[in-house]
C-alpha cells in the first residue's frame, strides 16, 4: 500500500511519521520518493564517473532504465526504497538515499545507502541522511537490523557508516567486487 503525506514528516521527538515515507526532510535535505520523473537527475548522477566510481561505474540508458524500474517496483512492494535528495537551501538536486532489500551471501537484508554529486561531498550530508534512513528503518518500517555495503577501499563511506552507528561485520563479495559489510541492530522497543 502506498504511503504518502506532506510536510517534513517529522513528528514529536524528531521521529518520522509512519505515513510520510514518500517525503521527509533533514536539517539540510529534502527527500522524495523516486519516480519516473526523476530520470534526468539519475542520468546526471549516474553518468558522472566520479560519482559512480564505487557504485558500479557509469550507467548507460539500458542500465538506468533497469535501475529505475527495479527501484520503482521496490517502492510498490515494500513502501520504501530510493529517495531523490534536494538541498533545502536553493533546492538543487544533490543525490539519492536508499533503504532497500539486497541479497548478501544468499540472505535477504535491507541496506541503507546514499550517493551525492561531488558539489555536496565533505559537508556531512551523507551522515545526516544515513541517520534519517536508519530512523525510518527502526521507527517506521520496524526493522531489527540494517546493513550497508562500502567498497573496501572507500574510506570516506566507511567512515560515514561508522559515524552513523553501523559496525563492520565482515568482508563480502558484492556484485562489483569485495565490499565491507556494515550492520546495525536495533534494540527491541520497550513498552
Amino acid at each position: 500500500m502506498p504511503r504518502g503525506g506532506h510536510g517534513s514528516g517529522l513528528g514529536h521527538h524528531g521521529r518520522l511519521s509512519p505515513l510520510n515515507l514518500e517525503r521527509f526532510q533533514t536539517a539540510r535535505l529534502r527527500a522524495e520518493r523516486l519516480s519516473a520523473a526523476h530520470l534526468p537527475q539519475l542520468q546526471h548522477m549516474d553518468r558522472d564517473p566520479q560519482v559512480m566510481t564505487y557504485l558500479g561505474g557509469v550507467r548507460d540508458d539500458a542500465g538506468l532504465e533497469a535501475y529505475l524500474e527495479r527501484n520503482l517496483a521496490h517502492w510498490d512492494q515494500f513502501g520504501y526504497g530510493v529517495w531523490v535528495l534536494h538541498a533545502l537551501q536553493g533546492g538543487n538536486f544533490a543525490g539519492r538515499a536508499v533503504l532497500r532489500h539486497v541479497d548478501v551471501d544468499g540472505r535477504d537484508e535491507v541496506e541503507v545507502g546514499y550517493g551525492f554529486l561531488p558539489a555536496y561531498w565533505g559537508q556531512g550530508l551523507a551522515t545526516e541522511i544515513t541517520h534519517a534512513c536508519l530512523r525510518i528503518a527502526r521507527d517506521d518500517v520496524g526493522l531489527r537490523s540494517v546493513v550497508a555495503l562500502a567498497a573496501m577501499d572507500n574510506a570516506a563511506s566507511r567512515k560515514v557508516l561508522e559515524k552513523a552507528g553501523l559496525r563492520f561485520d565482515r568482508q563480502v563479495q558484492h556484485v562489483i567486487g569485495p565490499h565491507a559489510l556494515y550492520r546495525i541492530d536495533f534494540a527491541p522497543a520497550s513498552g
